[in-house]
C-alpha cells in the first residue's frame, strides 16, 4: 500500500435545502444546541451523531476569509486572511488588472493502481504569471501539487480545462511500482514529481513521486538499480499534460470528498500588493523585451 498522509473550502451548508439524510445530519450538526443533539440521537444514533458534531467543530475552527466570511482562507495580505476570490478582487483593484474567471469545481479521479485523488483548483495572479493550480487535499504535504500558467496579457481562461487536464495525467500515471519482494522501484528511466518542505525546517526538502512523499534515503533505494548512469535535472516546468490521463477515471464529488474539502484549507499563499506590477508596467515591460531599443 502506497504511504498516505493526512492534511480543504466548502460553503456551510443552508437549512431549508431539499433535504437528504445527509444534508439533514448536516443541518442538525449546525443547529448545535442540546435539542440537536437529542434529535439527532434518535435520528442516526448517538455515535453517528457524535461523529457529526465533531465534523463540524473542525469545520468551524478552519479560519473563513476575513472578507466574505464565506469560504475557507487560503491568502494572507498585511493583516487580513482572504479566500482566493477576494484576495483576487484586492489585487484587481490595485493594479488594475481583470478579475480571474472561477477556477474549476473540485473533482475525484481514480487512477490505474485505483487510488483515490480528491483535486481542489485555484487561479490566481502571481506577480509574474496568472497560474492554475490543482492541490490533492486529504494527503497533507504529500499528495500531487501542479501548477500551470500562462502571461498576465494571455487568456486566462485557458488554463481550467488545461489544469484538469494535468490533474487527470497525473492521476493516471503510475511511477512507483512494486518489484517482486513488494519494495517500491521506478517503472521507467523519467520521473516527474516535486520538492516538498519537511516538517523539520533543519531536513533537506522530501521528493513526492505519484503523490507519495519520501526521504533522501528512500528516493535514493529508488535510484540505486541505475548507478553509474547519467542523468538531467530539470528544475520548475509546468506540470505535463500526456496519455496518462487517459487512464484516470472521473468520480462524482461524494460525502467523503466533500467532508474533506470543507475541513481541510488550501495551502497557504503569503503576498504583498505593492510587489504586483500594474497593467501598464506589465504592458510596457513586455514591449521593451520584444522590440529593445537601438543602441
Amino acid at each position: 500500500m502506497r504511504p498516505v498522509a493526512t492534511h480543504s473550502a466548502a460553503a456551510r451548508p443552508t437549512i431549508g435545502s431539499p433535504k437528504s439524510w445527509w444534508s439533514l445530519r448536516r443541518d442538525i450538526i449546525w443547529l448545535g444546541d442540546p435539542l440537536a443533539r437529542l434529535c439527532g440521537c434518535l435520528c442516526i444514533g448517538p455515535w453517528r451523531t457524535a461523529r457529526m458534531f465533531r465534523m463540524a467543530e473542525a469545520q468551524r475552527s478552519q479560519p473563513r476569509c476575513d472578507e466574505c466570511r464565506r469560504d475557507l482562507a487560503g491568502v494572507r495580505v498585511e493583516e487580513q486572511q482572504l479566500c482566493d476570490r477576494c484576495a483576487d478582487k484586492l489585487i484587481a483593484a490595485a493594479t488594475g488588472w481583470p478579475e480571474l474567471p472561477a477556477p474549476p469545481p473540485p473533482e475525484v479521479l481514480i487512477g490505474p493502481d485505483g487510488e483515490r485523488h480528491v483535486f481542489r483548483y485555484r487561479l490566481f495572479r502571481w506577480p509574474g504569471r496568472v497560474v492554475a493550480i490543482a492541490e490533492e487535499v486529504g494527503r497533507g504535504e504529500g499528495g500531487h501539487r501542479l501548477e500551470i500558467g500562462v502571461d498576465h496579457l494571455d487568456d486566462a481562461g485557458s488554463l481550467a480545462e488545461r489544469i484538469r487536464a494535468a490533474a487527470r495525467s497525473a492521476a493516471g500515471r503510475v511511477q512507483l511500482v512494486p518489484d517482486e519482494q513488494d519494495r517500491w522501484q521506478l517503472d521507467g528511466v523519467e520521473v516527474l514529481g516535486r520538492l516538498a518542505e519537511s516538517d523539520n525546517p533543519y531536513e533537506a526538502p522530501r521528493v513526492v513521486i505519484d503523490g507519495s512523499m519520501l526521504t533522501w534515503e528512500q528516493f535514493g533505494d529508488l535510484l540505486s538499480p541505475t548507478k553509474g548512469w547519467t542523468f538531467h535535472l530539470r528544475l520548475g516546468d509546468d506540470a505535463k499534460i500526456t496519455d496518462d490521463a487517459r487512464s484516470a477515471r472521473r468520480m462524482p464529488l461524494d460525502e467523503k470528498a466533500r467532508l474533506l474539502l470543507s475541513i481541510e484549507p488550501p495551502k497557504w499563499f503569503v503576498i504583498a500588493t505593492d510587489h504586483y506590477p500594474t497593467r501598464g508596467d506589465w504592458t510596457d515591460q513586455r514591449r521593451a523585451e520584444n522590440f529593445p531599443a537601438r543602441q
